[in-house]
């Protein structure tokens, strides 16, 4: 074969890639509601049966008025999260989650450290010198995630076509349900409600500086 020829098929092959172009996203709208149908703030949600796997981004965990900011914080398995303080008071963060076991003494406006995690699941952390102090960590197997609003809402954008039997998940620590998740089948647009009363509220009203 000529080498004009196996130019010509190289370039017919390669336009009708680019032909085909990238998958379209689709929006996903979902909402998490409590058994008595109020909005559930501060849900994971998730798809799970197929991803891109994409590099997982890196996400920030801070400290102000004496609470983790976000008080649940999503992150791809594998991705790195800094954690801050933002305080004027010393911290030392640390948790006991077999996913991710650590320890980190961070003075008042200290720029903190980054840690890795490697595991999906959920890291309980809490605060040494301050007790009250709480906040979740949840390590998702997924490139489609997000953490529901005060309207108990997320949005996703999820590439097309969707495979058969791709669900959404959401975890919430208060979820009474098998693992703290509830599922669906990746839907439009998708309610997640549980069947049972939610667990005690894990934030207590937090004391001011001392």
């Amino acid at each position: 074969m000529r080498r004009s020829k196996v130019f010509f098929l190289h370039v017919a092959w390669l336009a009708a890639m680019l032909g085909a172009g990238p998958c379209r996203a689709e929006a996903v709208g979902v909402r998490v509601l409590d058994a008595s149908g109020q909005p559930l703030p501060d849900a994971v949600v998730s798809v799970a049966g197929f991803g891109e796997g994409k590099p997982p981004a890196g996400a920030t965990l801070d400290q102000r008025d004496l609470r983790f900011v976000p008080r649940v914080l999503a992150v791809r398995r594998g991705g790195r999260v800094r954690f801050l303080n933002g305080d004027r008071v010393n911290h030392h963060v640390y948790s006991f989650s077999p996913i991710q076991r650590f320890e980190l003494r961070l003075k008042r406006g200290d720029d903190g450290e980054t840690i890795r995690f490697d595991t999906a699941g959920t890291a309980v952390v809490g605060c040494n010198i301050h007790d009250w102090m709480l906040g979740f960590i949840r390590v998702v197997d997924s490139d489609y995630f997000a953490v529901t609003d005060a309207n108990g809402e997320a949005r996703l954008d999820v590439p097309t076509p969707w495979p058969e039997g791709a669900k959404l998940r959401a975890w919430h620590p208060r979820i009474a349900e098998t693992d703290g998740e509830l599922s669906a089948p990746l839907a439009a647009q998708a309610v997640l409600k549980t069947s049972r009363p939610l667990k005690p509220d894990p934030w207590p009203e937090t004391p001011s500086y001392r």
